[in-house]
Order: C-alpha cells, then sequence, then structure tokens
C-alpha cells in the first residue's frame, strides 16, 4: 500500500552528483509522489537538447499536459534543471516508453517506480539489542530480513574485534535512528542489555514482547526506571512460539520503520 504520509519527498534535496544511483532512485521517486499528489500527470514528454545519452547531466525538457507546470517548477528548484535522464530512469524500469522520436519521447510511470513510496527515502539505522541467551537466532533473523530490505543494522556481533567493545557500542546505540529491544525475562536482567537502554533514551525505541515474557512475573524484580520502559511502550508482541507468529511481528516492525506493506 503506497503512502503518501512520510515527509514531502519533494523539499527533500536531491543527492549529492557523485551518487548517481542514489539519484536515479530519488527522481523516480519525486516523480511517482507528485503523480499521486496530483501535483503532475504520470505521463511526461522528454525533449532531448543534446545527443550524448551516457550523461547523467542533462539538457532534457519535460513536458507535461493539463495542469499548470509544477514539474518544472520542481526540477529548477531542486535539481538546478541537473536530475537524471529520462533514458537512466526507463533503464532502471521506472519509466516506459510510449512512443516518440530519439529526441522527442512520451514516456509513462512504472509500477516499480510507485513502489519506491513504500519505504523510506533513506533507510533508517537500526540496533538491535538483545540477550544472547534468549534470542540470538530472532535477532540473527531480523538482522537478516532488515538487511534485505535494504536497512542498515547493527548488532553485537557486528563491531570488529579489536576495537574498544563498550565505547563503539555506546556509539553505534547512539547514533541509530531506531532502537530495537526483544524483551525476555533474562533480557531484563541483563546489565548490558539495560545498559543499552539507557544509552538508547533519545532513539526511537520498539519493544518486541517475546512468548516467553510475563512482564506480571518479571518486571516487579526490575529496576523502576525499566518497569516503566517496559510497561510505559507500546510493543509488538509474539503470542506464540509460531512461524506466523514471527513473520507477524517482523511485519509490524517493518511498519513502524517506515516501510508499508500490503
Amino acid at each position: 500500500m503506497v503512502n503518501l504520509g512520510e515527509e514531502n519527498i519533494l523539499d527533500q534535496e536531491p543527492p549529492p552528483m557523485d551518487a548517481r544511483l542514489e539519484r536515479i532512485g530519488f527522481f523516480a521517486k519525486a516523480l511517482a509522489y507528485g503523480a499521486l499528489a496530483d501535483l503532475w500527470p504520470p505521463t511526461f514528454k522528454v525533449i532531448a537538447l543534446n545527443s550524448d545519452p551516457n550523461r547523467i547531466r542533462t539538457n532534457e525538457s519535460w513536458e507535461v499536459g493539463g495542469k499548470p507546470n509544477r514539474l518544472k517548477e520542481y526540477l529548477k528548484a531542486r535539481w538546478d534543471s541537473q536530475h537524471p535522464q529520462a533514458g537512466l530512469l526507463e533503464s532502471f524500469e521506472y519509466l516506459r516508453r510510449l512512443g516518440g522520436e530519439d529526441r522527442e519521447i512520451k514516456y509513462i510511470l512504472t509500477p516499480k517506480a510507485y513502489a519506491l513510496l513504500e519505504r523510506p527515502t533513506v533507510p533508517p539505522k537500526v540496533f538491535i539489542s538483545y540477550c544472547h541467551k534468549t534470542s540470538s537466532a530472532f535477532a540473527l533473523m531480523l538482522e537478516y530480513r532488515l538487511e534485505a530490505m535494504g536497512i542498515p543494522v547493527f548488532i553485537d556481533r557486528s563491531i570488529p574485534s579489536g576495537d574498544d567493545w563498550h565505547e563503539r557500542l555506546q556509539k553505534t546505540v547512539e547514533n541509530c535512528e531506531y532502537f530495537v529491544c526483544l524483551i525476555t525475562t533474562q533480557a531484563l536482567k541483563s546489565e548490558f542489555v539495560q545498559r543499552e537502554i539507557m544509552w538508547a533514551a533519545g532513539q526511537h525505541r520498539i519493544l518486541i514482547w517475546q512468548p516467553s515474557f510475563d512482564s506480571n512475573a518479571t518486571v516487579e524484580s526490575c529496576p523502576e526506571w525499566l518497569d516503566k520502559f517496559v510497561k510505559g511502550k507500546q510493543a509488538i508482541r509474539i503470542p506464540e512460539e509460531s512461524t506466523e507468529a514471527y513473520h507477524n511481528a517482523v511485519e509490524k516492525l517493518l511498519n513502524e520503520l517506515g516501510f508499508a506493506l500490503p
């Protein structure tokens, strides 16, 4: 399900010129956003004003019909008319050719371009805090699923040997955008997990209660601040040990991270 609720991509600065792949995806996403927001139609007539198809810089003229040319305003304001060429977007299957001659071609946005709206423009950095004895398998599964979506994930095994473990871990937690804590009884009793939760005070913190966790039986023995942390935040709860339950939890987590899913 495409969601236009994220911060308006048209207000964001494009990636720098040396980030070519990022620029192509960013431009395609902006075109799709504008079409869905009814700022311009999904079809474009592109007139080439230079003859070099290999240049990422371009002197193309993008024309749309039936509306004030908000597209031209956007291209000038955000890209200074140095946006990726239509041919590059076509080669990545973000545009499909409808017809025309070599120097004047009509294109339409493809479903692949609209699919870009289902995920954040810049994937968030995620730190996973967990107890090794109870949650290693789940943590590694989360790492695999999130990285498959292009999301940078950090767990303590990501820290190279020889580094100052404590200092590096704290900096990693403080630099993440989302702090995901896998809640079990043993995790809440872990000095390391407690420390990571405190380091993440300024981050967006997401709790995932695993099936074995019984808040009434365990949180009472934890420090008051930890009890408030667990009970005071809405958690993703895994009700049972089943493939479906864990799958649903991962889907909910991806939605929390801004990835729209059916």
